[in-house]
């Protein structure tokens, strides 16, 4: 799914045991939207999700409290869930005093 300025790419299908998603680009509240249904979407019938989020632009709270909700849905429907962050340097920063830094170190 392209949607403004972010980026979702999909690898398996609803059908696979896991479903492998990758977010780029501009991971804020303007695209929280459309990245939270994508997601939904993917977790009615996989086993196991994995979330990349590499070569973002801009990253929000929005964006941070969206991964984590989804780590807490996902683990009470026993949904195996991984968490890649690659973060530049400044945005790893924001993100840590945001009060994420377990989101960027999973």
């Amino acid at each position: 799914m392209d949607s403004k300025n972010v980026k979702i790419e999909k690898t398996g299908n609803k059908k696979n045991e896991t479903v492998k998603i990758m977010i780029s680009g501009d991971f804020t509240i303007d695209n929280a939207h459309y990245i939270k249904q994508d997601l939904l979407d993917n977790i009615a019938s996989t086993k196991s999700i994995n979330l990349v989020v590499d070569e973002v632009s801009n990253i929000d709270l929005t964006a941070l409290q969206l991964i984590y909700a989804l780590q807490k849905s996902l683990s009470k429907k026993n949904i195996a869930f991984s968490l890649k962050v690659d973060l530049p340097e400044e945005l790893l920063t924001l993100v840590q005093h945001a009060g994420f830094e377990k989101i960027t170190t999973n």
